[in-house]
């Protein structure tokens, strides 16, 4: 279908929103986030966020900023996150697994910076994407999933990751598509600084359909596959990794000892099979918490129904 408006909008917005959260496997807090659409009239978005509560730390994220011509621009995003909590479940898969089998990493450090540089021709129908992340983070608590210390951590760890993306967009808008279809296939490879982590890759599958229904309404078709690809195993001797992650437990502290065991197989899981990218979140079965379901090799079928309210605006010319 044709494109119905502009896919390089220039004209500049802003604004500043005081927010409170709460969501699983984070916690509750307050976050102050600003954003400045379409920078000295061009295609660039900059926002911040500042995070405080359970979660503590500053995000800044960029999209679109132009280079050299409408075909190419920069994306990224830093994230210095000083403190957060992230729920890790006992077991990978679906089957088996329990919403409350979980335990509670406590995060003291997560630092990142993604950069990607985006080809686009064809108006966005032919889309090509780079990306290189870096990251780095140190857990230094472990907790039951009532928040309950069991043990401290020492254990700090860091990755990097290159990731290859072709999509091909026959929508009618790039960015709130109403009808057509849209297909992408992303390849990505993981690479951990860490000799006794594994070396695997990822392959990423979606089609989307959107289907109008009425004026403004849409219906979409998700389709979603996710499979890692180990290219080398990663160190699985147990005792190894119980001193990496320094617990130290007591022989006779039963709940630290099976909260630990659960980590060590978990990493034993992950240095054996690799991971795929995970259902549950903001972005990928956005009921579940983050990471809810983990495992070598993910999928998705869905249908969700999109309801805008109304599509006004106004503009002020000076």
């Amino acid at each position: 279908p044709d494109r119905r408006k502009d896919q390089n909008p220039t004209i500049p917005a802003y604004f500043m929103i005081p927010l409170p959260y709460s969501l699983p496997g984070i916690g509750d807090g307050f976050l102050l986030m600003g954003n400045v659409a379409n920078v000295w009239d061009s295609t660039a978005d900059l926002s911040l966020l500042q995070v405080t509560g359970d979660a503590s730390g500053t995000i800044v994220n960029g999209v679109e900023i132009p280079r050299y011509s409408d075909w190419l621009s920069l994306d990224f995003m830093y994230q210095d996150i000083n403190k957060a909590n992230i729920n890790s479940y006992s077991k990978r898969g679906m089957h088996g697994t329990a919403k409350d089998d979980f335990n509670i990493l406590e995060v003291g450090l997560a630092k990142s910076l993604n950069t990607t540089l985006n080809f686009e021709f064809y108006d966005k129908r032919l889309n090509f994407k780079y990306s290189r992340s870096d990251s780095r983070h140190r857990l230094t608590a472990l907790k039951d999933n009532q928040g309950n210390r069991i043990q401290t951590l020492d254990y700090e760890g860091s990755s990097q990751s290159d990731q290859l993306i072709t999509e091909l967009d026959f929508t009618d808008d790039h960015l709130d598509p109403r009808e057509g279809l849209r297909f992408s296939l992303t390849y990505q490879d993981h690479a951990d600084q860490d000799p006794d982590a594994a070396r695997f890759y990822t392959l990423d599958y979606k089609a989307k359909a959107y289907i109008p229904m009425g004026a403004a309404n849409t219906l979409v078709l998700n389709y979603f596959q996710s499979d890692a690809v180990v290219r080398r195993e990663g160190n699985l001797d147990s005792a190894a990794i119980r001193a990496d992650l320094t617990t130290g437990c007591a022989p006779a502290d039963a709940s630290c000892l099976q909260a630990e065991q659960s980590l060590v197989d978990m990493i034993i899981n992950e240095r054996t099979y690799g991971t795929a990218t995970n259902l549950g979140g903001q972005q990928i079965l956005r009921s579940f918490p983050g990471d809810r379901f983990k495992g070598a090799h993910s999928a998705l079928v869905g249908a969700e129904f999109r309801w805008n309210l109304t599509e006004e605006r106004s503009e002020e010319h000076t």
